[in-house]
């Protein structure tokens, strides 16, 4: 199966492309981002596509000059225009479809589930080939860095009809045996169709970096897999390579920073070298408000610096990682922790706002940030139970991106879920001065919502 895919939104496309990938056992998928750089494609001889999946408006060419060659070419192959528009607000494509049984037309607003339907029903030859996948789950390969034993056995797909087991159940593996496949350019390892349940359990509550916790493995070799393997997580829910390295940008200037300050900065490098939930939380948190900083073009703004520091800082006095986990607390785990450990987690915003109060390189407003990132809309939050209408505007962004980093999370990335995400997102959040910045962050993610 060879897919065009013409979309000049690196989110949208980004986003897509995970979710094609999962429909499709064997898919090739080129990528481009304008109506003639997609001619430009087509003109070559050697690219025969299956189908041509196309946005509407993009710059450089919209959809409809990608619509007119193949038409005029007479080539039957199936095009879907995906677009957030009805064809019947498009002059163009007024009265389409012109090519019976060959054109179709999927409104980005319908959601991954019904996209996902439309496409096996678009792609029907495709049916047989995929009930014959079904056996075997692929998994992306950076999800196996998260241990060093194996969960259940584990295979190398050589052809659509053969598989080769290469780590047994139970077998302990090091990071080596893995990257020697992503040398080799694979992209997926499999598992049996009956172990995927079990294994996505797992790996929903497994950090991403559980594989090293030794001292041996701590340098700057690892931190730089760290932030590959988040990089790739991170694009998996529809972020841009812009808005990483923005984060990237703005973090790397923290860093300078709290070298002027020995207790900011030896909390930060504990951080790094520790390598466990409360840094992969952290840099998650990051890359997602830099996200949504470039969706707002705050890319020169101090905003984007202080939504930043929120995010390496807030639960950096916390000295068990589980802990960062709990963020509400009437969760059901507080039950088992010691009278210490509750305190630990009620008062950890009170010093870490105390650090950054006392560090002049800092803007104001991101204590505020920290002292409230666990405050909730309805005010059942802590330390201080606010409303959303008592929350800072600048904490309420702040903790938004924080909620939708946790559900990511707990989803393992699973895109396909974003959606069902945001929509939840949207309704919890509809209070006071939460209101506009969740507006804008769906919007951040170019996914049309219907109203509830």
């Amino acid at each position: 199966m060879k897919i065009l895919y013409v979309e000049d939104s690196d989110e949208v496309r980004q986003l897509y492309v995970v979710l094609l990938d999962n429909i499709f056992p064997d898919v090739n998928i080129v990528e481009t981002f304008s109506g003639n750089q997609a001619i430009a494609i087509l003109d070559k001889q050697e690219n025969v596509f299956d189908l041509i999946i196309c946005d509407y408006e993009m710059p450089d060419g919209n959809g409809d000059v990608v619509y007119e060659y193949i038409k005029n070419k007479q080539d039957q192959t199936a095009f879907l225009l995906f677009s957030s528009k009805k064809p019947d607000e498009i002059p163009y494509f007024n009265n389409f479809p012109f090519r019976n049984g060959s054109d179709f037309f999927i409104q980005k607003s319908e959601g991954f589930n019904n996209f996902k339907e439309k496409i096996l029903q678009i792609t029907q030859n495709e049916l047989i080939f995929l009930r014959k996948q079904l056996s075997f789950k692929k998994i992306r390969i950076y999800n196996f860095w998260k241990f060093n034993t194996a969960l259940c056995d584990i295979f190398l797909r050589l052809s659509d009809s053969k598989y080769v087991k290469i780590i047994k159940n139970g077998d302990r593996y090091t990071r080596k045996d893995i990257e020697k496949y992503v040398h080799k350019k694979q992209k997926f390892l499999y598992i049996r169709s009956d172990d995927f349940l079990s294994f996505s359990v797992t790996l929903g509550k497994t950090p991403f970096l559980s594989f090293n916790q030794d001292e041996n493995n701590i340098n700057e070799n690892s931190i730089t897999t760290t932030h590959a393997m988040i990089h790739e997580l991170v694009l998996n829910v529809g972020i841009s390579p812009q808005a990483i390295k923005l984060a990237e940008k703005i973090v790397d200037s923290i860093i300078e920073l709290t070298q002027k300050n020995t207790e900011l900065f030896n909390l930060l490098l504990q951080s790094r070298e520790k390598k466990d939930y409360i840094y992969d939380h952290s840099y998650l948190l990051s890359c997602i408000c830099g996200h949504f900083a470039w969706y707002m073009n705050w890319t020169t703004s101090e905003v984007v610096k202080k939504l930043a520091v929120a995010s390496l800082f807030h639960d950096l006095k916390l000295s068990d990682p589980d802990l960062a986990i709990i963020n509400d607390l009437n969760d059901p785990q507080i039950k088992k922790l010691s009278p210490d450990q509750i305190k630990e987690i009620k008062n950890h915003p009170f010093g870490m706002v105390e650090l950054i109060k006392n560090n002049p390189n800092f803007e104001t407003e991101i204590d505020t940030i920290i002292l409230q990132h666990h405050e909730k809309p309805d005010g059942t939050g802590f330390p201080r139970k606010l409303t959303g209408k008592q929350i800072h505007p600048l904490a309420c962004t702040f903790i938004i991106v924080h909620y939708f980093v946790d559900k990511i999370y707990e989803c393992n990335f699973d895109s396909s879920q974003l959606v069902h995400i945001l929509t939840d997102m949207k309704a919890y959040f509809n209070i006071g001065n939460f209101v506009d910045p969740m507006s804008a962050f769906i919007k951040s993610f170019d996914l049309i919502l219907e109203d509830k």
